[in-house]
């Protein structure tokens, strides 16, 4: 009788999860590895209702012949802070899943930028991994590096350091040189503010790569209020003297 389980717990008659980022939303920032993923596998997965809804899935459409002809499964996750609501929407999309890695499929879980960077599918990975299926990240360019390239400014220099967090509910911490805020839009004008006073210049980016994308290049540009996909790139200004 031949083993199912070899090191690892991992079952080797079952297929592959693959979380692959596909980076900010520019098709065109793609990595090979995430192209060559999505081609390969036999079922690709994605957050969301709808594939017509869907970023995530809408991107490597434009640059991968024949990719909207695959199975598509979306996998619903529904924004809460509440832990126990959390843990159960997880379960039950690594159960979704984990019915098709059982067939010998090997699935493709798209997300925005890199799995590993603010993702829910890093706990979806857990959850898989743990249940005894083989699980490989492919990672993907992030917001923040395509923002930087986009608005030709460095993220950091010479021996600067730099601090990422997120906009949402937060005030900053501002012992840094430069500073990534994500998911800043709902707290835009705050934050745009609260950098002001300790001394930084900023800009900010929405819908990076999208088609509905808007640049605001300076601090003062920054509104009120933005949409979720916004991110702040901040530097303090140098004191001349």
């Amino acid at each position: 009788m031949e083993k199912d389980f070899e090191k690892n717990g991992i079952n080797e008659n079952y297929g592959c999860l693959f979380g692959v980022g596909v980076g900010p939303g520019d098709p065109e920032l793609l990595t090979l590895a995430a192209v060559h993923a999505i081609e390969n596998a036999d079922i690709i997965a994605f957050p969301g209702k709808t594939k017509e809804d869907s970023t995530a899935y809408s991107i490597p459409a434009k640059v991968i012949p024949g990719y909207t002809e695959k199975p598509a499964v979306p996998i619903e996750l529904p924004m809460t802070k509440n832990q126990d609501e959390l843990r159960t929407i997880h379960e039950k999309a690594a159960a979704q899943l984990e019915k098709y890695l059982r067939d010998e499929k090997d699935v493709a879980f798209l997300t925005l930028g890199d799995p590993s960077f603010y993702s829910t599918y890093a706990y979806i990975d857990e959850k898989v991994r743990a249940d005894g299926f083989e699980t490989e990240i492919i990672p993907g360019i992030t917001s923040f590096s395509a923002i930087a390239a986009k608005l030709q400014v460095p993220i950091v220099l010479g021996s600067e350091t730099v601090k990422i967090q997120t906009g949402l509910d937060r005030n900053l911490d501002t012992d840094t040189e430069n500073l990534i805020i994500l998911k800043a839009g709902r707290n835009a004008g705050k934050i745009r503010d609260q950098l002001k006073t300790a001394g930084f210049k900023a800009a900010m980016v929405c819908n990076a790569g999208m088609k509905d994308e808007k640049i605001y290049a300076t601090i003062d540009d920054i509104p009120e209020m933005e949409g979720y996909f916004s991110l702040m790139l901040a530097k303090k200004q140098r004191v001349e003297g």
